[in-house]
């Protein structure tokens, strides 16, 4: 991680790239034209705000539900990354941010991320459409259900932009994430719609599992969803069973209670 003067060279340079991101010069027949359909997408002070500094990563704590984001590459060109998150309060906090950088082996990097998510119980994550089949057989063979996400990466990052604004995130101190959402661009279609995404020649292969599991911890990790219980005979404290194995509730058993109920 960078610190003193180096730090602060890497803040410059990002706040120039968002100054310069917002006004793109292009020279045609030598006249300067203005383009007013790109933007920078998010202010670096916003991201600086939800940065806990000095925090890389957070190890696994019993208790929590994790869930995870992947995004899956051949091993040609892109990286492989990966993310966990959890939820505390109404904030998604980050706690793993992994990426293998090409070229690799598929295969390889699917069980080195499976391991990962396990140690955070992690059995199901969330990933985009590429590369489907082989991408869910990989991680199959690791215990890992891997299902599309409902979301782009363009609309997860839409997404992520009010959690920053509002710091109901909390971002690792990890200067590549950084980089890679102050380069985000927000580009107008002809349609009229908002895309989301990298500059060409950039990456935003961190940046699009970041706001994945963000978004993930948002909606999945809060949803009361129906869950199993263990209900001890005679009653007593029921235990709760979720996709990441048991967790003990406060709620007391009783003879008017039974084994399944919802809630959080």
């Amino acid at each position: 991680m960078l610190e003193g003067p180096p730090r602060r060279a890497f803040r410059f340079l990002l706040t120039l790239r968002l100054t310069i991101g917002a006004t793109l010069l292009t020279i045609r027949r030598g006249a300067v034209k203005f383009r007013t359909d790109i933007e920078s997408f998010v202010n670096l002070d916003a991201i600086s705000a939800c940065i806990e500094r000095g925090v890389r990563e957070r190890p696994p704590k019993s208790g929590v539900r994790y869930v995870g984001h992947l995004d899956p590459s051949g091993g040609a060109s892109d990286s492989m990354t990966m993310a966990i998150a959890h939820l505390d309060g109404e904030r998604a906090v980050l706690d793993v941010v992994r990426e293998v950088k090409a070229p690799f082996r598929p295969d390889q990097v699917a069980a080195e991320f499976s391991t990962v998510f396990k140690q955070y119980r992690v059995r199901e994550v969330r990933s985009d459409r590429y590369g489907a089949e082989w991408v869910t057989e990989a991680f199959r063979k690791h215990g890992i259900t891997v299902k599309q996400s409902e979301l782009t990466s363009s609309e997860l990052f839409i997404e992520l932009l009010p959690l920053i604004n509002s710091r109901q995130v909390v971002l690792l101190d990890n200067d590549r994430i950084t980089s890679q959402l102050v380069n985000l661009e927000r580009r107008v279609g002809r349609t009229g719609r908002d895309s989301i995404g990298h500059p060409p020649g950039l990456h935003d292969d961190m940046a699009v599992v970041v706001a994945g599991a963000a978004h993930n911890a948002s909606t999945i990790a809060r949803r009361g969803e129906m869950r199993v219980g263990i209900y001890p005979p005679g009653g007593g404290l029921i235990t709760w069973l979720d996709i990441n194995g048991e967790r003990p509730s406060a709620l007391r058993g009783g003879a008017h209670q039974t084994a399944r109920a919802s809630g959080r």
